[in-house]
């Protein structure tokens, strides 16, 4: 798969898609320019950096997914009893596919992918993106969905992105460093619909919002010195893999972090 010069993949990786950006040719701007770019698309400013992003078209090799950045760490499997990920082609791309909820969470099987610790993922107060194609159902709710974060709310700070158990609408979440406090923004409408929906949460100065397919979802403002950094590693599908822990039972693709 060819790689963008950084101007392209920032257009890019914003712009909607009804199936994920690797798995419809989504990779060759021509096939996604007529979409149209959101109403929180990225501005790829001189000062921003995409700091991470994974495609999961070359699925694992020993346990290790690859960072498509230039910048970022490899995404490590982790799991628990016998919990595992499958990497399933779908059009010219493949995607990332998590274990089934089921009746027993304390014992099933759970997986997630971790990254370690790093700097690029601690935005500070400074402007941040993070973002994924996401597609699950109703069903497959068990709690709240985390698709991916870095920190814990309450200790340390905190920025997540999940689908809520009880309305199945994406939502991004900023914890502050030192505060108690959580600020999120809501989706317009549900995602767990069985469809593919790309969901991008970006934090502009004090202003949190949110994009489904394109579409803006809620804002909240953030204090000038909310800040984000902690020593947690970036997780994608689970905060952990204690009890339920509030585990992603979908489909996942392209994800991104772009900071500044």
């Amino acid at each position: 798969m060819k790689i963008l010069s950084f101007s392209a993949l920032s257009l890019l990786l914003t712009l909607p898609a009804g199936t994920p950006a690797t798995a419809a040719g989504a990779d060759d701007p021509a096939t996604t320019a007529a979409v149209g770019a959101p109403a929180t698309a990225v501005d790829p400013a001189t000062t921003a950096a995409l700091v991470a992003r994974y495609n999961f078209d070359g699925g694992a090799t020993e346990g290790r997914v690859a960072d498509l950045s230039g910048r970022g760490a490899p995404l490590t499997v982790r799991n628990a009893a016998n919990g595992q990920i499958t990497f399933t082609t779908e059009g010219t791309g493949r995607y990332a596919a998590f274990p089934a909820a089921c009746a027993a969470p304390t014992t099933c099987g759970k997986a997630l992918l971790e990254a370690p610790d790093d700097a690029d993922l601690d935005p500070g107060t400074r402007n941040f993106t993070w973002a994924a194609s996401v597609r699950l159902t109703a069903a497959q709710l068990s709690g709240n969905a985390n698709i991916m974060q870095k920190g814990v709310a309450g200790i340390g700070s905190q920025w997540k992105m999940q689908v809520t158990g009880k309305s199945g609408r994406a939502q991004c979440v900023v914890a502050a460093r030192g505060s108690a406090q959580t600020f999120a923004a809501i989706s317009a409408r549900p995602v767990a619909d069985g469809a593919w929906h790309r969901v991008v949460c970006q934090r502009t100065g004090t202003t949190l919002g949110i994009s489904v397919d394109g579409v803006a979802g809620s804002k909240t403002t953030l204090p000038t010195t909310a800040t984000i950094d902690n020593t947690m590693p970036m997780r994608v599908g689970g905060p952990n893999l204690a009890g339920d822990g509030d585990m992603y039972h979908g489909q996942l693709d392209d994800l991104y972090a772009q900071l500044g």
